[in-house]
Parts: structure tokens; sequence; C-alpha cells
């Protein structure tokens, strides 16, 4: 288990480096001439903020739900099972994190930015790899130590 949650740790750190070299790059952007541009119009807006909201929230919410019923119905999951939906979790919390910083370069309203950014915040929160909270996850998924 330790060496899975060090590759989790390597794999989510590796990658909130290139979200912030993008965010640098976004800032870079605007400071050099990019604020001068229109808005986004009400579509472009409104479909950042649902794939924010899909991608951060919903997504890694159905992956835990799906997998939790399946340890239900076979009394626990495999370890590969489990590795897999912190996988498929942190892949769409990723997902959802470029989303909300490509909403900065479309300039969607601000309301949506805000509360977008907000929801890709809480996604690499709900995801962040924590010892405690993995080894609490083991126990509450009820993973099959001997597979």
């Amino acid at each position: 288990m330790d060496i899975y949650f060090k590759d989790l740790k390597k794999k989510t750190i590796v990658f909130y480096i290139v979200i912030a070299f993008a965010i640098s790059i976004v800032l870079a952007y605007y400071y050099f001439g990019g604020m001068g541009r229109t808005g986004a119009g009400w579509g472009i807006s409104m479909f950042f903020f649902i794939s924010v909201a899909l991608f951060s929230i919903c997504i890694p919410i159905l992956i835990r739900l799906g997998y939790w019923q399946k340890r239900q119905k076979y009394k626990g999951l495999t370890k590969i099972d489990f590795y897999k939906m912190k996988d498929l979790s942190l892949y769409a919390v990723w997902i959802g994190s470029v989303l909300a910083v490509a909403s900065c370069i479309f300039l969607i309203y601000k309301t949506f930015l805000y509360i977008s950014v907000l929801m890709a915040l809480y996604g690499i929160y709900s995801i962040w790899p924590s010892k405690k909270i993995f080894k609490m996850e083991i126990k509450s998924f009820g993973v099959k130590e001997n597979d």
C-alpha cells in the first residue's frame, strides 16, 4: 500500500506543478495584453461552469459511489479495484482543474469563474493524498490485503 501511496502522491504533485505552470502562463497572457479582449458569451460560460462542476465534484462522487456499491456486493474491494478508483477520481479532478484554468483564458462571466475555481480547489482538496485518510479509506472500502 505504501508504494501505491507514494506513486499517487508523486502523480498528484507533478500534475499540480503543471497546473501552476499553466496558471502562470495565463497570468503572463493577461499581463502582456490579453485583458483587452471581450468576455465569452453565456453559452461558453455555462459550458465551462457545468464542466468544472461535473469533473471536479460530481464524477468523483459517482466513482466512489459505484465502487462503494461494488464493495457492498462483493464484501470488499481488491487492491487493484481500490487503486483504479483512486486513479479515476484523480484524473477526473485533473480534468476539472484544467477546465478551470481554461475558463480564465476564455474570460467567462466573473461569477461563474469564481465558482468554477472554488469547485476545482474543492476537487483538489478532496483527492489530495494524505496517509491518514488513505488508511481510513482502505478500512472503509474493505480492501482485501491478500489479493
